[in-house]
Order: structure tokens, then C-alpha cells, then sequence
């Protein structure tokens, strides 16, 4: 899910495509579902302007791909 985060100084305002806004204070981030912000004219005037940065949520650790697995660590003998 992405996360808009206010880059302004002041209050942001931002609506959701079902309905309710979110209140965004200066340095302030939300986590929101894809289908609240896509086609939002709003949301996209705001990232254009750069007061709102758009991110992509950071995966938990266990979920990163299996071809950066680590190699265990040699014994000393």
C-alpha cells in the first residue's frame, strides 16, 4: 500500500476517492489502500506541486525475495 507523506509546511487535506479526507500536519505520513488515490485529480495536482510525496510502503522483514537470501556464515575450525 502506498504512503502519502506532507512535504509542506502547513495542514494538507487530502480526499479519498470513497469519502472521508485525511488530515495530513506538516511532516505527518498516512498508509492507504491503491484504490483511494488512483485517477484522485487532488492527489496528483499536490505530488505535482511537490507538497505531497507518494512512496511504496517498505516490505516486513521475511517477505524479501529469495534470491537476496544470505549465505550462512563459515564456522571457524
Amino acid at each position: 500500500m502506498p504512503i502519502m507523506r506532507n512535504r509542506s509546511n502547513q495542514l494538507l487535506i487530502v480526499p479519498k476517492n470513497s469519502g472521508p479526507s485525511i488530515y495530513l500536519a506538516p511532516g505527518e505520513a498516512a498508509v492507504v489502500a491503491g484504490f483511494e488515490i488512483d485517477g484522485n485529480g487532488k492527489i496528483e495536482k499536490l505530488a505535482k506541486s511537490g507538497a505531497l510525496a507518494l512512496e511504496e510502503e517498505a516490505k516486513p522483514i521475511g517477505e524479501e525475495s529469495k534470491a537476496g537470501s544470505r549465505k550462512p556464515k563459515s564456522e571457524k575450525q
